[in-house]
């Protein structure tokens, strides 16, 4: 098994307004959007900080699945909206680092937005199905040598997506690219699906979706 870091962090669309910034901040619920879909990684590690984020501000905190386009959607709806410190995003990797360098046609940039602070700092694992048989590393990279082995993810572009070839490059496998098949899903959740019901071979989650599937995959 191996691990690699990624960070997340909260971001808002565009800067505060002067008004905003005039008033007693928060005066009523703030609206999270969650850019991926509901069961994956981002959606667990924003819900899970919900209520205690919210007790701390002293207001309740919307959470909205907003998704499509590996995270730009959602991205696209705070960037869009007031400037007033009341619609706030779960950015990620795949939504703000991946999609700005990979999408020429991307609608923002990161100027749009002001980052607050980093909630999330995690590793990734490389999971498999009991199912599968597979029960270590050196076992997958001998099955990816014989062919047929692919990885599902939450999108082209995504953090599962780059976790699930790096972990192959890794373990020695030169072209994971072509070595592998990529499975794009709509979210963790249902890459997570993909591994249990034997439509891809693995996949790379991050630690909170890993340990809330734990008991079905090892």
């Amino acid at each position: 098994m191996t691990f690699y870091k990624l960070t997340s962090a909260l971001a808002l669309g565009a800067a505060l307004s002067a008004t905003a910034a005039a008033a007693e901040y928060p005066e009523r619920a703030i609206k999270m959007v969650i850019p991926y879909g509901a069961g994956g990684a981002t959606d667990i590690s924003a819900r899970t900080i919900a209520e205690p984020l919210g007790d701390a501000v002293g207001q309740p905190l919307i959470m909205a699945n907003v998704t499509g386009a590996g995270g730009a959607t959602g991205s696209v709806t705070v960037q869009n909206a007031k400037a007033d410190g009341y619609t706030m995003l779960f950015a990620r990797v795949g939504s703000h680092s991946v999609n700005p360098a990979m999408k020429a046609t991307l609608p923002y940039t990161l100027d749009d937005f002001r980052f607050v602070t980093v909630y999330e700092i995690n590793p990734v694992a490389c999971a498999v199905t009991p199912a599968s048989g597979i029960n270590s590393m050196d076992e997958l990279i001998a099955k990816v040598a014989e062919g047929g082995v692919s990885y599902s993810s939450s999108g082209v572009g995504s953090l599962l997506h780059l976790a699930g070839a790096m972990v192959l490059k890794e373990f020695g496998v030169d072209d994971p690219l072509t070595a592998a098949t990529h499975i794009p899903q709509k979210g963790g959740g249902a890459a997570a699906t993909a591994v249990l019901n034997g439509t891809a071979t693995f996949y790379a989650p991050t630690l909170p979706l890993w340990r809330a599937l734990w008991p079905m995959v090892s």
